[in-house]
């Protein structure tokens, strides 16, 4: 089993435990080899968008319950910026940005 396969999907929770939105996918430093961010796709009416949120802003993953919570606050997330095509990810400047904007 491939534990990708298995969270993609799951509810991405706030500090509050008001659901954010779904994983949608993992970003994966291959320099590194490391996963420095959960892509989240939001849950909205008007707009779908998408936002990375970093690795450590996590706060628990629950198999039963099929969701991810974070640490941070709900207008935290909401107030993310959208998040890059992966291309621009190797720009140390938009991942500085990104880390930036979570206060890290």
């Amino acid at each position: 089993m491939k534990i990708e396969k298995e969270v993609l999907g799951y509810s991405f929770m706030s500090k509050g435990n008001t659901e954010v939105g779904k994983v949608s996918d993992f970003i994966l430093d291959t320099t590194l080899w490391a996963l420095p961010y959960l892509r989240v796709k939001e849950k909205a009416v008007l707009r779908s968008r998408e936002i990375l949120v970093p690795w450590e802003c996590l706060a628990e993953f629950s198999l039963a319950n099929e969701c991810i919570s974070t640490n941070l606050d709900e207008a935290v997330l909401k107030n993310a910026p959208e998040a890059p095509r992966e291309e621009e990810l190797s720009d140390s400047s938009v991942e500085r940005a990104i880390r930036d904007d979570y206060q890290l």
